[in-house]
């Protein structure tokens, strides 16, 4: 059984030093893209850095298990 390879366009290196509450575009699984926020907290069962839908923080995703960061959201809307 293979892995599938990170999608990832922002490195790891990047992602990890993202303050919490950094809003970032975020890519799922199934195509979709929605804008997310960087909680700076890992899923205690797999262990993926997690992000929460912006506006729903209830939604909680998982960083490479539901989807992956593409950019990081410009503030200035620009």
């Amino acid at each position: 059984m293979s892995r599938k390879k990170r999608i990832n366009t922002v490195p790891d290196d990047i992602v990890d030093k993202l303050p919490a509450g950094a809003r970032v575009n975020f890519r799922k699984k199934n195509g979709e893209y929605v804008v997310a926020v960087w909680m700076n907290k890992r899923d205690w069962l797999v262990g993926c850095p997690l992000l929460h839908l912006d506006g729903k923080p209830n939604e909680y995703f998982g960083l490479g298990y539901d989807g992956d960061v593409v950019s990081l959201v410009d503030e200035q809307g620009v």
